[in-house]
């Protein structure tokens, strides 16, 4: 095959990018026979120290260690350092970065779309193993001196032609698909964390901002239990946080006791029932609301009551008749009115 090679020469550390060559490899010494000049020839045998070779006036001479080169398709792509073999007092030129990815589609070049590059631990293709695939990390450097890390961006291609018509591509963050009985595994988006006092890190979700006409973008969930409607509300169903986009929860309330749910929202009281009648709240939890109305123009009441030892406001009324609409939030303890 056909490549670019740039490499790194720890005795004197500058970048070096050769014309195109070809590479091969096998797990002795080349042959003098093979190859031509400038041509690379990798050595590989698990059981001796291997090297990479480079033909020279028709003879492989070696050239260093695999830790000394990096390879890329991509002639468009820089590079600075040698990764394991850069040394104390290597020279690092600012803003060169490694690229692993596939060939650049040239100028000139109206047929061909790019390669696709991925990134990706090996799979295991015994259908009778249990064992898992590795993970994939992609970190920027960790730091043992007094300064920042890098940050990791997660960014589609920028589009530089401004006669474009074209979209620029999204990032998918998960997608795959179980075709067994298991299950698939959480998607989780953490904050750094800190432990020598500093603050931890937020997490922010912004969407896009049209600069120049357009529309901005907008932050849209789906959690698969419909489609997310104006006017839905996020609602827990577990302690772990948990839930499903909904519409606020509407009860019609009428005689006896009716005890409200934590899912609750809106709540009718029919007051043309034939007996007055009692609301018990659930155990508050701080933000907890209802919105109580009393419907219907009849004449019975309903008696608001707080479970165990939650409290109301002595301001908050408590009895709901007709035309009363009060809305009651739980706080620290305590029930209040609006």
């Amino acid at each position: 095959m056909r490549n670019f090679l740039k490499t790194y020469d720890p005795a004197n550390p500058e970048i070096s990018q050769l014309p195109p060559f070809a590479v091969s490899w096998g797990t002795s010494v080349p042959s003098n026979t093979d190859g031509n000049d400038g041509d690379y020839y990798f050595e590989y045998n698990p059981s001796t120290t291997n090297y990479i070779y480079k033909k020279i006036s028709g003879v492989w001479f070696s050239v260093g260690a695999p830790s000394d080169f990096i390879f890329t398709n991509s002639i468009a792509q820089d590079w600075d350092g040698a990764g394991p073999a850069l040394l104390a007092d290597s020279v690092i030129t600012p803003d060169f970065a490694v690229y692993f990815g596939s060939a650049d589609v040239p100028t000139g070049n109206t047929t061909n779309e790019s390669i696709s590059a991925v990134f990706q631990s090996g799979a295991i293709l015994e259908p009778t193993s249990f064992q898992q695939s590795r993970e994939v990390d992609v970190k920027s450097g960790d730091s043992y001196g007094l300064g920042n890390t890098g940050t990791v961006n997660l960014i589609p291609g920028t589009i530089h032609n401004a006669a474009s018509t074209g979209n620029v591509g999204g990032v998918l963050i998960g997608g795959a698909i179980n075709q067994g009985s298991g299950n698939c595994g959480p998607i989780t988006i953490q904050g750094s964390n800190t432990s020598g006092g500093g603050d931890a890190s937020d997490i922010i979700l912004q969407a896009g901002q049209a600069v120049v006409g357009g529309n901005n973008g907008k932050i849209k969930f789906n959690d698969q239990s419909g489609a997310i409607a104006a006017g839905k509300i996020w609602t827990a169903t577990a302690g772990d946080g948990s839930g499903h986009w909904a519409l606020p929860q509407v009860r019609m309330l009428n005689s006896g006791t009716n005890t409200v749910a934590p899912t609750d929202y809106k709540l009718l009281c029919d007051t043309t029932d034939s007996s007055a009648s009692t609301i018990l709240f659930p155990v508050g939890t701080d933000g907890l609301t209802y919105r109580i109305s009393g419907v219907n123009g009849g004449s019975f009441t309903y008696l608001v009551t707080p479970n165990g030892t939650d409290t109301m406001d002595p301001s908050a009324p408590t009895v709901i008749g007709a035309g009363a609409v009060v809305e009651y939030t739980f706080l620290s303890g305590v029930w209040f009115a609006s």
